[in-house]
């Protein structure tokens, strides 16, 4: 299994059963990840000079074959912005060629280009401002 830092996790058997949260650190070696508020644990502290003692609650890791991935955050990122990238650039590219095959020939076919790719360029940013989650 794939689990990184990040990842959005649903635990499959314990005490917190069908709850879900983020993987906030994971051992790799040992097979356990912490998971952001599951598998609280109360934890007793001794009082030292900087830090007062008591009684505290955190998480404790809990073995990878009890989680199950249910989103994953990096390849939502990566998706976004590959699809993000392209949607600038292509029309943005088309423009400058239009741009340097106007000044270049003069012709009506570039200058026609050059604006089909402007009315694109705007038309893709408008609809992308719109829609600012892709999910997997």
């Amino acid at each position: 299994m794939n689990l990184k830092k990040g990842n959005l996790v649903k635990v499959l058997t314990g005490k917190d059963k069908n709850k879900s949260g983020e993987i906030i650190e994971i051992i790799n070696t040992l097979n356990k990840a912490k998971v952001k508020g599951i598998n609280i644990v109360k934890k007793h502290l001794k009082a030292t000079k900087e830090k007062k003692g008591g009684i505290i609650s955190k998480e404790n890791f809990i073995h990878l074959s009890n989680l199950m991935i249910v989103e994953n955050k990096i390849v939502q990122l990566k998706i976004y912005t590959f699809i993000h990238l392209c949607i600038i650039i292509i029309p943005l590219l088309i423009f400058l060629i239009g741009i340097n095959l106007t000044i270049l020939l003069n012709g009506e076919f570039a200058q026609m280009l050059s604006i089909f790719a402007s009315l694109v360029f705007t038309v893709l940013l408008l609809s992308q401002k719109q829609n600012k989650t892709i999910k997997i």
